[in-house]
């Protein structure tokens, strides 16, 4: 998963100048709890954060938009063909921290991406490479 989006963001067009630093947790799509995550992983989500995001991808559970994890605003849910992605947004520092969270077929995965030089054509790739990344993971009954 990392590796996948990380690799993909980085062929994308217009992304020249705005490296991004990757960070996935994935965990249990019931509980929230966290399998495991990516060293460093700057963010400490709450199992009860980490279900409303996942619930927002497959329902039309709105409670997320009003009370979203410390730090983040949530922007929206954006349809990616069979399943949604979450989408938000750090507040503070670091400028251009970007939030993606989705259900794959048995995990809830979140990413957490650090873009320097941040703008709409960086945030769209890296929505874009993390929604690749999840649709593989769907194909491998991940």
């Amino acid at each position: 998963m990392h590796g996948t989006a990380a690799n993909t963001y980085a062929t994308k067009r217009g992304i020249e100048g705005s490296p991004a630093t990757w960070y996935i947790s994935i965990g249990d799509q019931g509980t929230g709890d966290t399998w495991d995550k990516s060293p460093g992983f700057p963010v400490e989500f709450a199992s009860a954060d980490c279900v409303k995001m996942g619930k927002a991808t497959v329902t039309d559970d709105t409670a997320i938009f009003s009370t979203p994890p410390k730090g983040f605003t949530i922007v929206k849910a954006i349809e990616c063909g069979d399943f949604k992605v979450l989408a938000g947004k750090g507040k503070g520092e670091p400028q251009g921290r970007q939030l993606f969270a989705a259900y794959s077929t048995t995990t809830l995965i979140i990413a957490v991406v650090d873009i320097e030089n941040t703008n709409k054509g960086t945030e769209i790739a890296a929505l874009d490479a993390f929604a690749d990344a999840v649709m593989k993971c769907i194909e491998n009954q991940i």
